[in-house]
């Protein structure tokens, strides 16, 4: 499946990848677009400080193929909120809804009950653009 954006939503992604910082000579970016559909509902929860932070499951076409049927695969991508962009995703967001993000990787680490040490890369959104409604959703 091929998604077909329209050119307001081509031109932002186009936008967004133009942002970089430049040290010494050499550009250094941390920035990552994904356009897909929401895969399923929003999670909005906060934390114990009352900030809130949500988690949206993105379906993002893949450039692989599939060995067997030949189609393109899809990538199912968890993006990670905070603050208003959190409220925002969480209170006007629905599966199936068509978005942009622009986020940035952050990797960290944490120890687990064992004692061990377990290193997690997450995707944290700077800003969500909404696309149109699915038909179902435009009531």
């Amino acid at each position: 499946m091929n998604i077909l954006i329209n050119k307001e939503y081509r031109d932002k992604i186009q936008e967004y990848s133009l942002f970089f910082q430049e040290k010494e000579g050499i550009i250094h970016m941390n920035q990552l677009v994904l356009a897909g559909y929401l895969a399923k509902d929003p999670e909005l929860t906060y934390t114990p400080n009352g900030h809130a932070k949500c988690i949206i499951r993105l379906a993002v076409d893949s450039d692989e193929k599939d060995g067997d049927t030949g189609e393109y695969k899809t990538d199912f991508i968890d993006v990670i909120a905070w603050r208003k962009e959190a409220e925002n995703a969480g209170n006007h967001l629905l599966k199936g809804r068509f978005v942009v993000v622009d986020a940035k990787v952050k990797p960290r680490s944490y120890e687990n009950s064992e004692g061990k040490r377990v290193y997690v890369t997450d995707i944290v959104a700077n800003r969500i653009q909404y696309g149109p409604k699915p038909a179902l959703q435009q009531a």
